[in-house]
């Protein structure tokens, strides 16, 4: 729960609401106002957040207001959690869950304690958050990109790991592609979001576009979301949003310094005589270098501080 994620779950809200005002057709004739609707179909991973889920539920009053009854627009949200422990605490603690049709008339729950798989009941109107936040291994990529996924009128998020340390897992086509676009000593990580991209477009259908495609800082973890749709409402309504995290050509640290140097610039840093330009000239150091020397000793509970520089 944080400020970066909100903004995340923020952006996934505003394209289901645009998706969800698609499901009621409202035409002005001259005798009365016609309206028809369809059904849609929700998938989630919500963990203990259920900000998304909460917000299904409430567009599908669009289509209580509009007196459209629930056999002609029923919005069904299927939601998933693999973890037992985590299941048991979290089913019927929201009112949504409960399927009181007094309180969302159109609108159905379904919470299922297993893993998360590509849409197996939608013909049309599929919306989906595959909310995994690990690697785009093959096994995840063949559930999101099941051609299910994208019947008519589909909306399909992904948030992966941009950092992929433990890549055997990850198909060869896709990390050959991160690869290629490395340029001297860039960091891998600079290109997995844009091959990522590119990887999904590729797997899909020529009517499927990408309307999200952000990168955002997980702690120490670069992330990405990546959304895809098929809607026409969507594509209309919802301006497509691409950011990148800010690169840096260094390597983190700077070259690691040898263990003699090292232990002088620590020795340093623990007598607190010297500033931070004195300990680089002393050593020989770079300012990332000192400050990764000070960030070890932080860690690992040292007592560890500049001098004040002489006036």
């Amino acid at each position: 729960m944080n400020e970066t994620k909100a903004a995340m779950r923020s952006i996934v809200c505003k394209v289901l609401r645009v998706w969800a005002k698609s499901l009621v057709k409202v035409t002005p004739t001259r005798e009365k106002i016609c309206k028809k609707g369809s059904h849609g179909t929700v998938y989630t991973l919500p963990a203990t957040i259920w900000e998304l889920e909460q917000q299904v539920a409430f567009e599908s009053l669009w289509a209580t207001r509009l007196n459209v009854p629930p056999k002609e627009c029923l919005i069904n949200l299927r939601s998933f959690e693999v973890k037992e422990g985590k299941y048991d605490s979290q089913k019927l603690t929201r009112s949504f869950m409960l399927n009181d049709a007094e309180l969302y008339p159109n609108f159905t729950f379904d919470y299922h304690n297993e893993p998360i798989h590509a849409n197996c009941e939608a013909k049309s109107n599929f919306f989906g958050w595959f909310d995994w936040t690990g690697l785009p291994t093959a096994e995840n990529l063949e559930v999101l990109l099941d051609r299910q996924n994208f019947v008519h009128n589909s909306v399909v998020f992904a948030t992966f790991s941009a950092a992929w340390r433990r890549n055997d897992s990850i198909p060869t086509e896709l990390l050959d592609d991160a690869k290629s676009r490395v340029r001297g000593e860039q960091k891998l990580v600079f290109h997995t979001t844009d091959a990522v991209e590119k990887y999904l477009l590729e797997h899909t259908g020529h009517h499927v576009k990408c309307v999200v495609s952000v990168e955002y800082q997980a702690q120490q973890t670069p992330m990405m979301l990546i959304g895809l749709t098929n809607s026409r409402a969507v594509l209309d309504a919802h301006r497509p949003e691409r950011e990148r995290l800010r690169r840096s050509e260094k390597k983190v640290g700077g070259t690691p310094l040898d263990i003699t140097t090292k232990n002088a610039v620590r020795a340093d840093l623990r007598s607190c005589k010297y500033t931070k330009a004195q300990i680089m000239q002393r050593n020989s150091a770079t300012n990332a270098q000192v400050r990764s020397v000070l960030h070890w000793l932080q860690t690992w509970g040292n007592q560890a501080g500049y001098a004040e520089p002489k006036a």
